[in-house]
């Protein structure tokens, strides 16, 4: 088995589950630094998120399982009404959208109900 200069072997080899921990692991950390950083390191957070939400739908499915949506939620919440953190806003906003994407995942957004309607809603004025 090939290996690269990290010891790890090609993604295709590597068993699954370590690759669901690390993306784990991953998408626990940004739920973690969306709620302790500050405004301004938040939006680079935001986009480490956005990241990992492109590259695979599965990681979507792991970010939503590790509470994401919760956290996306609350930091429109801790940002509405605030000029300065627009590009938060539409950051968690597109996060959101790429989440609804999957149906698997729509459950957890028709959890957070009218709070989160109403951010959807208001991020455009």
């Amino acid at each position: 088995m090939q290996t690269f200069s990290s010891g790890l072997a090609p993604s295709s080899t590597r068993p699954r589950h370590r690759l669901w921990r690390r993306e784990g692991a991953i998408a626990r950390s940004l739920v973690t630094r969306l709620q302790i950083e500050s405004s301004s390191s938040r939006i680079a957070v935001l986009g480490s998120l956005l990241d990992l939400l492109r590259e695979d739908d599965k990681n979507v499915v792991v970010a939503a399982g590790q509470g994401v949506v919760q956290a996306l939620v609350r930091l429109l919440d801790s940002v509405a009404g605030a000029v300065s953190c627009h590009e938060a806003r539409e950051k968690a906003v597109v996060a959101i959208a790429t989440i609804s994407t999957l149906q698997s995942c729509r459950r957890l957004l028709a959890a957070e109900g009218p709070p989160l309607l109403h951010h959807l809603i208001h991020v455009g004025t």
